[in-house]
């Protein structure tokens, strides 16, 4: 987006100096940047100008989900009425005629989240606890690198729409069946959006789940 914005106002003779801002720059990201000679700067991690650690990486599928857009993706802008607007695509999360369960479920977050900052905006608390980006970023990261139980059963059957196909953040079947069937376990893990919790739904015991996805990543690579 930062590429093809500083593009469309270098072509009308715009002058600009765009600093891109994002939740987290990660290597890949970094590699772009430097490459379209694009600044930035991010919140949570930034693999661009220091040194650090691509945190959303384990549970990429669940962050996203997280901040699901409550519309189709934007195909192209057009005017109307003097107005620029948005002609999206059909969106993914809508079945027949109404919002699917994972965009309501969402929806739900989405509104809990701002009703909690508002509240804690207008409390004590506000004028005590130091809200820095590590205490804003800490349950979403324990919540995808250490899942509870209850975590799995929210959000395991996720729907992921990926590239045209549908997968799942962290649907796994039995340990049973994947025993006798190796190649289906390797599927269905390499499609999982949000690993760690497809390993927790398999194994279903307390272990370090982010070691195990660091092992796996050290021998696929």
């Amino acid at each position: 987006m930062q590429k093809y914005l500083t593009k469309t106002l270098n072509k009308f003779d715009i002058k600009n100096d765009i600093v891109g801002y994002y939740f987290g720059l990660t290597l890949k990201s970094k590699d772009n940047l430097e490459k379209n000679n694009l600044k930035a700067k991010a919140y949570l991690f930034d693999c661009l100008n220091e040194k650090s650690e691509e945190l959303e990486r384990p549970f990429v599928g669940l962050f996203e989900t997280l901040f699901l857009e409550q519309d189709g993706s934007v195909k192209k802008y057009y005017t109307k009425n003097k107005k620029t607007m948005a002609l999206r695509y059909p969106y993914e999360y809508i079945e027949n005629g109404k919002l699917s369960f994972e965009a309501r479920s969402v929806e739900k977050i989405h509104n809990g989240a701002l009703a909690f900052v508002l509240d804690f905006n207008n409390s004590l608390l506000s004028e005590i606890i130091d809200i820095n980006k590590d205490v804003c970023f800490k349950y979403i990261y324990e919540t995808g690198v250490n899942p509870s139980k209850d975590d799995i059963k929210l959000f395991g059957n996720f729907r992921f729409f990926n590239n045209g196909t549908t997968v799942y953040l962290a649907k796994s079947d039995s340990l049973i069946k994947y025993l006798f069937n190796i190649e289906k376990l390797k599927k269905d893990l390499f499609d999982s959006q949000w690993k760690i919790g497809f390993l927790k739904s398999l194994l279903r015991v307390n272990i370090s789940y982010k070691g195990i996805y660091k092992l796996l990543r050290k021998i696929s690579n």
